[in-house]
């Protein structure tokens, strides 16, 4: 543990990670326990930290929510590759799909690193990729959380964040996260037509071992269990 907290600290220093409500004594233990945990039990990420959070008291009036959670689970992602923790074996320990985490996190650094606000990030994360509405009310205190948070992993990562000239509206998406939203559906589509050439491959296999009516006619006078017959029916080759 000691180990732990020792790395921690000259982590933390060389790379500016603070808290913005508890002492840094305080902050180091409280991840150290995290990340103790962690490497020598089986336990999720997130039921750890929360089960710290509740016996620490660290955080507390902070109300769980999804932008946290994905959070808690990358930048504990970056910390326990630190200690050499198995990418693997970190991707076991997440609540949510981890590469759904990782897309959702590089918007928002995406965003972070161009001049987004806090609100406007998380609109867009929630809208266009989580999809439902915000489970979550900004207030001073998660204001400041979450710019803590993000300043964390962005110093973590050495991303650095562009001054952006006000203007009305939200900046315009980056063109990096233009490239990637075309990228992908390139790549849902091109699977989408895979699917169908299969699912035609599989027809055409199969479609010369179909009934035909005067078959169906036959089964008719011979099946009589109603669904068994529907089934036949509907494997006949006429319309």
């Amino acid at each position: 543990m000691e180990s732990i907290k020792t790395r921690l600290s000259y982590d933390f220093d060389k790379n500016n990670i603070y808290s913005c409500f508890h002492a840094k004594t305080s902050f180091i233990n409280y991840w150290a326990e995290i990340i103790y945990k962690i490497i020598n039990t089986k336990a999720k990420i997130i039921e750890t930290v929360y089960a710290l959070r509740k016996k620490t008291k660290i955080y507390k009036d902070i109300e769980e929510n999804t932008f946290e959670k994905d959070f808690i689970q990358y930048i504990s992602k970056h910390i326990l590759l630190m200690f050499e923790f198995p990418l693997e074996k970190i991707k076991e320990r997440y609540t949510f799909d981890y590469d759904e985490v990782e897309e959702r996190m590089y918007f928002r650094l995406e965003l972070y690193s161009n001049g987004w606000e806090h609100y406007q990030i998380e609109n867009y994360v929630y809208k266009h990729l989580l999809k439902k509405e915000l489970d979550f009310e900004w207030d001073n205190s998660l204001i400041a959380y979450y710019k803590m948070f993000i300043n964390n992993i962005a110093n973590q990562l050495n991303i650095k964040r562009k001054i952006c000239s006000l203007k009305r509206g939200r900046p315009p998406l980056p063109l990096t996260l233009k490239e990637y939203k075309k990228n992908k559906h390139k790549i849902k589509v091109k699977l989408s037509m895979k699917d169908i050439y299969e699912k035609s491959k599989r027809f055409d296999s199969i479609s010369k071992h179909l009934f035909t009516s005067d078959e169906v006619k036959y089964l008719e006078n011979v099946v009589k269990e109603g669904t068994l017959l529907s089934k036949i029916k509907m494997l006949s080759n006429e319309d």
